[in-house]
């Protein structure tokens, strides 16, 4: 499947992060983007992670979380 929308659609988050932090005089990365992916499948997580370079993920529903984790702790160091 063609996940690129998500590496196009976090660089232009990135952008209007970094455009924000520099009109609200902040140092540059000292926001965090956080994604949150409610109904993301586990596919679509692995692209954000490995291909986007997102590293915080917020997952609302306990069951999808311990999901997502468990196949993550397979590929990727989790905290």
């Amino acid at each position: 499947m063609d996940f690129e929308y998500i590496k196009k659609n976090t660089d232009g988050i990135r952008q209007r992060i970094r455009e924000a932090e520099r009109q609200a005089g902040r140092e540059e990365g000292s926001v965090t983007l956080l994604a949150a992916v409610k109904y993301a499948d586990a596919d679509e997580i692995d692209y954000l992670i490995s291909e986007a370079g997102v590293t915080d993920i917020g997952e609302n529903r306990v069951q999808q979380l311990l999901e997502h984790l468990f196949q993550s702790m397979q590929q990727y160091e989790v905290s």
